[in-house]
């Protein structure tokens, strides 16, 4: 650390300016990421799973060159504050390794991502469309080695 470092907090009042200003980056962080404290400290359950009706089947799934693109856009804009841009989590689960909490079956990440769940997850139903939902679940798979989309499913 160099001099002009260690001075600029080696006043209580410098310390507590400094303490207070990490405190409101955190709360803004909180704030505007849809992260609560509770999401952070405690991993999410099976039966945390909220209780929405999803129809899984009714959201297209595309594969194409075209729909990765927009569904990586889609989780560079809304998901990327909880699961990180390279999808290694954080606040949220990781999405890069084999050890999903609620599973990493198709019908499970269409629900997760569309009704949200109990515990900090927020449901993107109300604001991405069906379509929307496909092209990030597409790219979450894209991203995902131990995961296979599976052909049967996908839309022509």
């Amino acid at each position: 650390m160099n001099a002009s470092a260690r001075s600029s907090l080696s006043t209580p009042r410098a310390r507590h300016r400094a303490a207070l200003r990490l405190v409101a980056l955190l709360l803004f962080w909180m704030l505007f990421s849809g992260a609560t404290l509770r999401s952070c400290l405690k991993p999410t359950k099976p039966s945390q799973l909220n209780a929405v009706h999803v129809d899984v089947d009714a959201i297209p799934i595309a594969n194409d060159d075209t729909t990765l693109a927009e569904g990586r856009k889609l989780y560079m804009r809304h998901c990327l504050q909880c699961h990180l841009p390279d999808g290694s989590g954080g606040v949220g689960a990781n999405l890069t390794d084999d050890q999903w909490v609620l599973g990493s079956d198709l019908s499970t990440i269409l629900r997760v991502i569309s009704a949200g769940t109990t515990n900090g997850m927020p449901g993107w139903s109300g604001m991405l469309s069906p379509e929307d939902i496909g092209a990030v679940t597409a790219y979450l798979y894209s991203m995902n080695p131990h995961i296979e989309l599976p052909k049967e499913r996908l839309t022509p």
